[in-house]
């Protein structure tokens, strides 16, 4: 695995004509590309340029590949680049655009994922790379070609990179057609205060399709950035249901008596709603029937 906070991309700056580079024999594969930012209408520019080293098939026909492109932690607007038939080195030259405030850019992960469709139309992950835009100089008006290697797999985001994790625990009762969550815990709860402690709650919000069917809340902890919730709530859900539904966390951070805002938002639901983590917690509870299942969940921008 490897560690976001690892990257250096003073060793990855790189000019296009490298086609001389020499790759170990367990390498995966590695990508260029390049990055702006517009200020005034607060986007991202990513310009992925080539990919170069993917491996072959296991019958050592090339693979057909295609990258993904997410801006983590939300994992739910993946863009994608066209598929390129028969190469392990794919040029691609495509230019994609994320909708990032200034304030919020250096909180951000680029993740990239390559994969190779085979001739049974499946996507068979080649390797992914995460790039931490901490590491961005979101001010300077050079755009240098900057490299990735791919790995198999890559760690899970720093927690100090985002609003904060959620810990939450599901589970369905087909029989009594009952959903039950459990809000466990909070960890990191930041409003860019970095040390100052926070009181809040979190709002538990179930939908069908975009109609909102019941809202429930945690009670307000106190002046805490890792608040203990420990709350159960239970939601009446028949089964035809199920996948026309989806549940929506909100993170409140109480200012006054009368006053909340919004840290980060988690949404929970089938394949209609929800991508990565968020999809396949809502599918291995489905799965797991009548047993609860728990995982942590990074807060994202509202």
């Amino acid at each position: 695995m490897k560690d976001f906070g690892a990257i250096n991309p003073a060793l990855y700056q790189s000019v296009d004509g490298d086609d001389s580079l020499m790759f170990p024999e367990d390498h995966t594969g590695r990508l260029w590309f390049q990055l702006a930012y517009e200020r005034e209408s607060e986007k991202l520019l990513v310009t992925l340029v080539k990919a170069k080293n993917l491996p072959s098939r296991a019958d050592k026909s090339p693979c057909d590949p295609f990258a993904r492109i997410c801006l983590l932690p939300d994992e739910r607007r993946t863009l994608q680049t066209k598929v390129k038939r028969k190469t392990g080195n794919p040029r691609f030259d495509e230019c994609f655009v994320f909708s990032v405030s200034s304030k919020c850019i250096m909180e951000r992960v680029l993740k990239f994922s390559v994969f190779d469709i085979d001739r049974r139309k499946k996507h068979n992950l080649i390797g992914q790379a995460a790039y931490p835009l901490v590491d961005f100089d979101v001010n300077s008006d050079k755009h240098p070609t900057v490299f990735l290697d791919l790995d198999k797999e890559i760690s899970e985001i720093p927690s100090s990179a985002g609003r904060g994790e959620l810990l939450i625990s599901m589970c369905y009762n087909m029989d009594l057609q009952r959903l039950t969550i459990n809000v466990v815990e909070g960890k990191n709860f930041r409003t860019g205060e970095k040390s100052a402690p926070i009181d809040s709650f979190v709002q538990i919000s179930l939908k069908h399709q975009s109609r909102l069917v019941k809202r429930k809340k945690t009670q307000t902890v106190r002046a805490n950035c890792n608040p203990q919730f420990n709350e159960s709530f239970q939601f009446k859900l028949p089964p035809k249901l199920c996948d026309a539904v989806s549940v929506l966390f909100v993170a409140e951070v109480k200012d006054a008596p009368k006053s909340h805002r919004s840290l980060g938002r988690i949404l929970l639901g089938g394949f209609m709603f929800a991508r990565g983590k968020e999809l396949e917690h809502w599918q291995a509870m489905m799965q797991t029937e009548k047993e609860h299942v728990q995982q942590w969940h990074t807060l994202s921008q509202i």
